[in-house]
């Protein structure tokens, strides 16, 4: 099987003056897909349709924000998560904690000051280019 696409990671934490944790790895996929969307401030939303295909074939899943001062988000219409800081998932095992179907994601911006640009990262492997 050729893939089209290697995801390079890192993650780090240190505690200060405690233990640290490195690790880095690739990730290879045949589809890469960035999505792009902004919930206004004061309850607007953003919805993201996830997968084309099966989501057991979702390898990586990344979701940053701009601002995530009281920002909520909830997949497939199931109970609300806050986001409070940037989540990087690798290899299906851990993506699958997002559900089963993983078929639509919604952002809802409840602060009252500054919209919320969202930027959602998914690698699949269940297409690839054939060699």
């Amino acid at each position: 099987m050729a893939y089209d696409f290697d995801i390079d990671y890192s993650l780090r934490a240190a505690v200060d003056g405690g233990p640290a944790l490195s690790k880095t790895g690739t990730i290879e996929v045949g589809a890469f897909d960035m999505l792009k969307g902004t919930a206004a401030k004061s309850g607007g939303t953003a919805s993201f349709d996830l997968t084309a295909e099966d989501p057991a074939t979702v390898e990586f899943f990344s979701v940053e924000s701009s601002n995530y001062e009281d920002l909520i988000f909830a997949i497939d219409g199931g109970d609300s998560i806050t986001l409070d800081g940037p989540i990087m998932l690798t290899g299906a095992g851990q993506v699958s904690l997002l559900g089963a179907t993983m078929a639509t994601i919604v952002f809802t911006n409840r602060d009252t000051v500054a919209a919320a640009n969202i930027t959602i990262r998914i690698g699949r492997s269940g297409v690839y280019t054939p060699a």
